[in-house]
């Protein structure tokens, strides 16, 4: 995959080249499509998105000169460590004619700069004499800060997706998983700070993650690898089990990209999974059965994301995105699913979204915005559900998560389109600002 940086009319945007061996998909993926280009855009997502964050819909298919088909998607920007070329519209070019010689230049200063520092107080025969030296010496001392910096930046993972759940005794843990398909965890401890990201070695590669407690001093992990595979992983009273498929559903070619888990009551887990051809199943799984249920569908088409939580024992509320950008929502109560409800879209078209349960019979959800608005809502038993809040991103959330670590204080976590996580705190009203997470492992 190679990404380019537009000239002329789109300066300033990233579009991204899918490989031939997507072709297949993109052409599966809109046959007999009443919205190809809606399609087409999961299709685009699943191969670059290691690299890249859609923020538009593709804007339509080319057929270039050799006559293989391409998809062309426009980006935010690429969030892989490896930064995109910055390149003419014409083709992957030169970077401008103008930067060899502004960076030399600019190079050349801070040197000699450095060279007058430092020679200041000594005698002008010296100086002459060791010049040379002096400035190789000031020149190694700043490729070595621009070596440093660059691997300090490089070796803080990108992430892609982000999950988190209440695991008790005050604690919250999140789940990401990164650009490269790392999965990495950890814990904030209520009054306290970040712990270690420790990461969880899996085949595959990850592409979006899930994490549940299914039942008190028990915690697990979900994930859905590139290739549509889910796995999941349990912690029971601090121990960790090995990553164990879950059965695929049959979905004919179509695969996994969006999970979400719930628990519907102690002992109980139940995933929400969204294929690249729009449709949402769930299945589910009970601690005294050693085997998952079927996976049924939920009549709903043409789905982006999904979100589930139980607000209560016997009480599941589902939330899933249409292509258009809309949340819908309908509740699973009394051993019945009540019929969706459109609640449309708070703010822009929705990209994502994320709802978990806050006290007994109290939840929140937060939708994010492709324009970088975040919007949130809540309910609480026998009340109506509040109006939608607004709050400022540092910004566009291309995911977003949260949990509580105690009935007073809840998380909101976003990820950038950048790739960087944030985090911001709600306890009786909101921090005052959102604050970078570092991933250091």
């Amino acid at each position: 995959m190679r990404c380019l940086r537009l000239a002329g009319p789109c300066s300033g945007r990233t579009s991204c080249r899918l490989p031939r061996l997507w072709d297949h998909h993109v052409a599966s993926a809109s046959h007999g499509a009443t919205d190809s280009s809606a399609e087409v855009e999961q299709v685009l997502a699943l191969s670059i998105g290691e690299r890249c964050v859609l923020v538009r819909p593709i804007s339509g298919m080319r057929e270039p000169s050799d006559g293989a088909t391409y998809a062309w998607g426009v980006v935010e920007r690429c969030v892989s460590p490896m930064r995109c070329q910055d390149v003419s519209a014409r083709g992957f070019a030169s970077k401008s004619w103008w930067g060899v010689p502004v960076g030399v230049g600019l190079l050349s200063v801070v040197v000699a700069a450095g060279v007058n520092l430092l020679t200041v107080p000594a005698d002008g025969d010296w100086v002459r004499r060791w010049w040379v030296w002096i400035a190789a010496g000031v020149l190694v001392a700043l490729v070595a800060g621009v070596v440093l910096q660059r691997g300090r930046v490089a070796g803080s993972p990108v992430v892609r997706a982000v999950a988190a759940v209440d695991a008790g005794d005050g604690v919250m843990e999140v789940v990401v998983a990164t650009a490269s398909g790392a999965v990495l965890s950890s814990a904030v401890r209520e009054g306290g700070g970040w712990g270690q990201w420790v990461e969880h070695p899996m085949s595959g590669r990850a592409w979006d993650v899930a994490a549940v407690q299914p039942s008190w001093d028990v915690v697990e992990y979900y994930v859905v690898d590139r290739d549509g595979v889910i796995r999941g992983r349990r912690r029971d009273r601090g121990e960790w089990s090995s990553w164990r498929n879950v059965p695929a559903p049959a979905s004919g070619h179509a695969r996994v990209v969006r999970i979400s888990a719930a628990s519907l009551k102690p002992g109980h887990r139940e995933l929400y999974a969204v294929l690249d051809d729009g449709r949402l199943l769930h299945a589910w799984k009970w601690d005294d059965s050693s085997i998952w249920s079927e996976w049924h569908a939920t009549e709903t088409a043409g789905g982006t994301d999904v979100a589930a939580c139980s607000p209560k024992d016997d009480l599941l509320e589902l939330f899933f995105l249409d292509r258009d950008g809309n949340v819908w929502h309908r509740w699973y109560w009394n051993a019945t699913w009540h019929e969706w409800e459109n609640w449309g879209h708070p703010g822009s078209s929705a990209r994502a979204l994320t709802v978990f349960r806050r006290a007994v019979d109290h939840q929140e959800i937060f939708v994010a915005g492709k324009a970088g608005d975040l919007a949130n809502r809540w309910h609480k038993g026998g009340e109506a559900w509040s109006d939608w809040g607004v709050l400022e991103t540092p910004d566009d959330f291309v995911d977003v998560a949260g949990a509580t670590t105690s009935a007073f204080r809840l998380w909101c976590i976003g990820v950038g389109s950048d790739g960087c996580l944030w985090s911001r705190t709600h306890n009786r009203v909101w921090a005052p600002q959102w604050q970078r997470v570092d991933i250091h492992q």
